[in-house]
């Protein structure tokens, strides 16, 4: 039987949804601090594990790490050893790593090409030099590489070519112009490029058009001029061209 709930249950029954809401919302807050906090992220088929970062101490979790396996390791502003990223090593079929705001050596390189299943290596707002993308080289299955930080030149982008497993390059070189490109085009291998920040001009394009393999070039921040535009999209249909996030040739000649 219904009856009905007078202001006073009301008032009752708010206060109780109420503060179990901010129960559950306390709750959340520990469970995502983890995120904010900086962590060890573990991407398994069946399950994810988060490792709290204060909870233990780092080598403490990558230790962890190893015994638990996983595919997807994201670190962020650890202060990363030499050491940790040997310990990287010896998780079993690790394919991406993602690391963030580290001064990686050129040693740690070595290491990571010597990771028989790495497919990904992300580095953000890292510090590495020449030597370092020279070492990756001698990796047999990394195939993307999504790079943003500082230390190497156009001599290390170079060095690249030499990777033949890479498929795919993501750059972000601030205003650095054709220079870059003119090394991006050595890898032969590529199929996917995006350049982020560079000044590209038409030479730039033209010299990546060069790639055998290109199929898809992203472009930010580029100076193209539409004549080159033009003449790029006549001449490699093939290629899916993207300039600041529109989509060429299709928006072109519409």
């Amino acid at each position: 039987m219904l009856r009905s709930v007078g202001n006073g249950s009301f008032k009752k029954i708010f206060l109780i949804l109420l503060s179990v809401s901010m129960m559950v919302v306390t709750e959340c807050e520990e469970f995502l601090a983890p995120f904010f906090s900086g962590e060890v992220f573990i991407s398994e088929a069946s399950q994810t594990q988060i490792i709290s970062a204060f909870s233990q101490t780092f080598h403490g979790k990558l230790s962890e790490v190893v015994e638990l396996g996983g595919d997807t390791i994201r670190l962020s502003r650890h202060s990363i050893s030499f050491q940790d990223i040997k310990t990287l090593s010896c998780v079993e079929r690790l394919r991406v790593v993602r690391i963030t705001g580290e001064r990686l050596s050129s040693q740690a390189a070595i290491v990571f090409a010597s990771m028989p299943h790495l497919e990904q290596l992300h580095l953000v707002d890292i510090e590495i030099d020449d030597d370092f993308l020279a070492n990756l080289t001698t990796s047999r299955s990394l195939w993307l590489l999504n790079l943003r930080g500082k230390g190497f030149s156009e001599k290390g982008i170079k060095a690249l070519s030499k990777c033949q497993s890479l498929r795919q390059l993501r750059l972000v070189i601030p205003g650095v112009g054709d220079s870059f490109a003119s090394a991006v085009s050595f890898a032969k291998t590529l199929r996917q490029v995006h350049l982020i920040g560079g000044a590209i001009t038409d030479n730039g394009l033209q010299l990546l058009a060069c790639l055998p393999f290109l199929e898809s070039l992203y472009l930010d921040d580029a100076v193209v001029s539409e004549d080159g535009l033009i003449s790029f999209v006549e001449n490699n249909r093939h290629i899916h061209l993207h300039i600041d996030q529109l989509h060429l040739p299709l928006d072109l000649l519409q």
